[in-house]
């Protein structure tokens, strides 16, 4: 049972809290950059996944309806809040049975500060424990261990952890034509208690690198980036039977140092915009611990990965524009034997945007997206679709 509940917490990496809080914490372009002037706004997006994975021994579907919430909060001049939320339901059917689990994430919110004319950036931000915990071990855990597949890109993973802390400083500069800019993030979250009866778990610290750089020449905005985290140690509170209980806390998992490296370019010109984005993500060896905390296995649990992203939008008069849009992401395998292993995974996608403003102080926005591909080696055939409507409004 230990095992069991090993694999099923570490396949749900802190990958997805980490990006959460960036995407909280510093606003798109620049770190250190708040607008002001910029009014309050709140967005909701309902977006709905569907996957059908056939691997030869029968056909498995796999949903998720996510709706998020989020929203900026100007307090004063370069002070802003920002916060986010979501809620999901998510079905498996099989040729046997059918599993459901729905519940919300952790809100999440954070407080950003600039100072010298938006050339330094302070953030703090919390994660409030209001998400679904003590999950139904051997039942739930069906659910979960899809969902975090990573070739299968779900949004949401996860639902939710204990009480938590983040604090990043960030800064931008200009060094001759191009914009540059840094920061650096740690990241607390407190135990809590996954699956009902299980155990306290306690994920490790996290500690991130990022910087970046934007320049323009004429019509075109080319950028980079990277990003670099690293881990400690996750570790697990048991208690021992009668007749002398006692509470255990031991090391569990220790996720692998990971880097993402970025490189895209945006070209506008009059009612024309393309984009073309590469993403390349490269994860180490993670690390299983025994019960005395010794190093028992130290593999790759998640292969790396490259996703290649383009699109055209043309705006019309209207004010509606259309985008469509294409996708490539290969996954390799990973270092895992037996049942765990999981070969090489490519899957490409086709959509197609639209969108327009709505008033003066509303935005809507529609997006469809087909997926195939194969996993494991060609030993998995894979379709998804994905649609999701969107809507911003100014307060």
């Amino acid at each position: 049972m230990e095992n069991s509940l090993k694999k099923t917490i570490l396949k749900v990496t802190s990958g997805t809290i980490l990006a959460t809080v960036l995407s909280l914490s510093v606003s798109s372009g620049v770190w250190g950059q708040i607008v002001d002037g910029k009014p309050a706004t709140i967005s909701i997006r309902s977006s709905y996944y569907h996957w059908h994975i056939d691997d030869g021994s029968g056909l498995m579907q796999i949903s998720q309806l996510v709706i998020p919430v989020s929203g900026l909060v100007p307090l004063r001049e370069n002070f802003e809040l920002r916060f986010y939320m979501a809620g999901s339901r998510n079905g498996v059917e099989t040729i046997k049975q059918d599993y459901d689990l729905n519940g919300t994430t952790d809100a999440r919110v954070q407080l950003s500060r600039s100072f010298l004319n938006d050339r330094l950036l302070f953030s703090a931000g919390a994660n409030l424990p209001t998400g679904k915990r003590k999950l139904n071990f051997g039942v739930d855990t069906v659910i979960i261990n899809l969902l975090s597949e990573n070739f299968l890109n779900f949004p949401i993973r996860r639902f939710g952890q204990g009480w938590g802390f983040n604090v990043l400083v960030g800064g931008a500069t200009n060094i001759g034509m191009a914009r540059t800019s840094y920061g650096f993030m740690y990241e607390h979250t407190g135990s809590y208690e996954p699956y009902r009866n299980q155990g306290d778990y306690d994920p490790g610290e996290i500690f991130s690198f990022t910087a970046g750089a934007d320049w323009q020449a004429k019509n075109n905005i080319f950028y980079g980036d990277m990003s670099a985290s690293i881990y400690t140690a996750d570790k697990l509170t048991t208690e021992t039977g009668p007749p002398n209980s006692v509470s255990q806390e031991a090391k569990v998992f220790r996720q692998s140092p990971q880097l993402t490296v970025r490189i895209g370019d945006r070209y506008r010109r009059g009612a024309y915009r393309a984009d073309i984005a590469l993403r390349y993500v490269l994860r180490g060896r993670n690390r299983t611990y025994d019960a005395d905390n010794t190093i028992s296995e130290q593999l790759q649990l998640f292969g790396n990965e490259f996703f290649g992203f383009v699109s055209f939008r043309r705006t019309f008069r209207s004010g509606w524009y259309l985008q469509p849009s294409f996708e490539v992401r290969l996954v390799s395998e990973n270092e895992l034997t037996g049942p765990d292993r999981l070969g090489n995974s490519h899957i490409i996608g086709f959509g197609a945007a639209w969108g327009s403003k709505i008033g003066e102080a509303s935005s809507i926005s529609i997006s469809t997206k087909f997926l195939t591909g194969d996993g494991d080696d060609n030993a998995i055939d894979i379709q998804g679709i994905q649609i999701s409507v969107g809507l911003s409004s100014t307060l």
